[in-house]
């Protein structure tokens, strides 16, 4: 139950990320502009040295020196942030998918109860049968039990705590987050053909596709780092 509840948040995360995303892509120019220019404002002082005593001519070619790479700098982390959430919430939908096929799998093998029709000799051969079974598996598991090395038993029960597992750093969860993320991009960039003084570019859906890489990424890396860690605490 906890899993599923988390799996619809991440969903939600991301779903509510995008639409911050479109609603800062749907401001007309002059709003977008406005708005990368405070940012400018509050930051040029730090990276200007000697901004206040320049002259109004000199302030303002700096303001506009700045307002282009401040956009682009947005357009990467809004797009790495959104590579984060949507790896999380492909990870945990995957998850979920895995779960549920092995539940219904187990209920598939159970045997069917209630066969008047069967024979006891039926039932005695399969008893039989089972019975050598079990002390054969009973026999093998004691064998790669006193083989088994520790660290790998102590890696095992710490993989079997976690939920959920973040995967490769090259695999087909961080390939899904990735090409989702990328295509949220390119829709926002046709979206942006039909705003006001704003228009779609194709080297924007290419930064924005780096940015979520390096999400991506990112967060891949750093969850490994975490769940090694818990496994060296483990021990």
């Amino acid at each position: 139950m906890k899993s599923r509840v988390a799996t619809i948040v991440s969903v939600l995360a991301v779903v509510a990320w995008c639409v911050f995303i479109f609603v800062m892509s749907a401001q007309p120019a002059d709003e977008s502009t406005e708005l990368s220019m405070g940012v400018v404002w509050h930051i040029i002082g730090f990276i200007v040295p000697g901004y206040d005593q320049m002259s109004p001519a000199d302030q303002l070619y700096w303001q506009q020196a700045l307002d282009h790479p401040v956009r682009k700098t947005a357009h990467f982390l809004e797009y790495a942030v959104l590579g984060v959430l949507m790896l999380n919430a492909v990870v945990r939908v995957m998850g979920n998918q895995g779960d549920g096929e092995d539940a219904g799998q187990e209920g598939a093998g159970q045997p069917a109860v209630n066969q008047p029709e069967a024979s006891q000799m039926a039932v005695d051969k399969a008893e039989a049968g089972q019975s050598a079974v079990s002390q054969a598996g009973a026999s093998q598991a004691q064998t790669s039990q006193e083989n088994a090395c520790p660290e790998d038993a102590t890696r095992e029960a710490a993989d079997q705590g976690g939920a959920h597992h973040l995967p490769a750093i090259f695999s087909k969860p961080t390939f899904i987050a990735w090409i989702f993320a990328t295509a949220v991009a390119a829709f926002d960039e046709v979206h942006q053909v039909f705003v006001p003084g704003r228009a779609g570019m194709v080297s924007d859906i290419f930064l924005d596709a780096a940015g979520a890489l390096v999400g991506v990424l990112l967060a891949t890396l750093v969850g490994r780092l975490i769940s090694r860690k818990s496994i060296h605490r483990a021990r």
